[in-house]
């Protein structure tokens, strides 16, 4: 992977690593990212996070970290029927398979392989991530009033057995 000047300053700090993104849909890409980790750090919990949810902030991430304590996996699901973030505490390689991605039945049909593994997990209240143009006017729209905060604060986590 060639570096460029806008990961320079990654460069420099020593926990962060990068490798090159293998081909596939974004499972396979998901699950070979789950099994790097889990193949260096068995006993680290990992978030995986999408880039296009602006209104994640590091207290969703936390919170998300803290479910792990008492769940397999943790769930932040998307308006849209997906997911923005998913968490394991183990190896959940069935998550990412059979899945249909960038569909609206992309967070049922991950529940349904959580279930079918036996893995426990929890769901925090939805976020919205941008995918289509009215999602970017409605980043830009919270942005131009000052409004970086999500309706988060109200809900409340579920967790599902």
């Amino acid at each position: 992977m060639p570096h460029t000047a806008s990961f320079a300053p990654w460069r420099c700090a020593a926990e962060w690593q990068r490798w090159a993104q293998p081909a596939g849909d974004i499972g396979q890409r998901m699950a070979a990212a789950m099994q790097h980790h889990f193949a260096r750090a068995p006993h680290t919990p990992l978030l995986i996070a999408g880039t296009d949810c602006p209104v994640l902030t590091p207290s969703h991430l936390q919170q998300a970290a803290d479910a792990l304590q008492d769940h397999d996996a943790v769930l932040i699901p998307a308006e849209d029927g997906g997911y923005v973030l998913v968490g394991l505490r183990r190896s959940v390689p069935e998550v990412f398979t059979e899945v249909p991605w960038s569909t609206a039945q992309v967070l049922g049909r991950t529940r349904e392989r959580l279930r079918g593994c036996g893995a426990s997990w929890q769901e925090l209240p939805s976020l919205w991530d941008v995918d289509e143009p009215a999602d970017w006017l409605r980043w830009q729209a919270q942005r131009e009033h000052g409004s970086h905060g999500t309706p988060w604060a109200a809900g409340n986590p579920r967790a599902v057995p």
